[in-house]
């Protein structure tokens, strides 16, 4: 009774990994191709110049801090001394602060902007996933070590998305190389 058990487990369980189809997808190089990064770049670049903008005005504001202070100091009683200090250490944990908050809101905007490209990808892999019957899709990006060329979604996504890419010839970066049989 045992081994009719484990026989029928057995065979259920190549039964359901037959009808596994699994396919691999490189997402950054989807997203490389895709006309909208240009935007989403130029975007990001403005977003990067405005940061900029906004560190080196307080900077010009906390060096003209420091040279009134310098200027008067010798003029300044101790208590106004004192007061001149503190804002002018007021003013550098101000930039520094503004400083580490603009790589933290640069990433949030390079999130934001990018998550529109993401979406279009996932609908373009659900369209295919649909149509082909596929139960897993694997990001190569994301540790994947292996990968048959036949499963690779790559270039669907794309022509679902309808970007056109160039093949790469015989022995060009993206071709695979195969060892040479003996």
């Amino acid at each position: 009774m045992n081994r009719i058990i484990l026989f029928l487990f057995f065979t259920a369980s190549l039964t359901s990994f037959s009808q596994s189809k699994i396919g691999t997808i490189n997402t950054e190089f989807v997203i490389s191709k895709m006309p909208e990064l240009k935007e989403v770049q130029s975007k990001m670049e403005d977003y990067n110049k405005e940061l900029r903008r906004k560190i080196q005005n307080k900077y010009t504001e906390y060096q003209k801090l420091v040279q009134k202070f310098e200027e008067e100091k010798d003029s300044l009683n101790d208590v106004m001394k004192k007061i001149r200090e503190n804002e002018i250490y007021d003013m550098e944990e101000s930039i520094k602060k503004l400083q580490n908050n603009s790589e933290q809101a640069v990433r949030v905007k390079r999130n934001e902007l990018m998550r529109p490209l993401y979406e279009k990808i996932g609908v373009a892999i659900e369209k295919i996933v649909q149509e082909k019957n596929y139960t897993q899709i694997f990001n190569e990006n994301n540790g994947l070590v292996y990968g048959s060329p036949e499963h690779d979604l790559t270039e669907e996504v794309l022509n679902e998305m309808g970007i056109e890419i160039e093949k790469p010839q015989e022995g060009e970066p993206g071709e695979v190389q195969t060892a040479p049989q003996d």
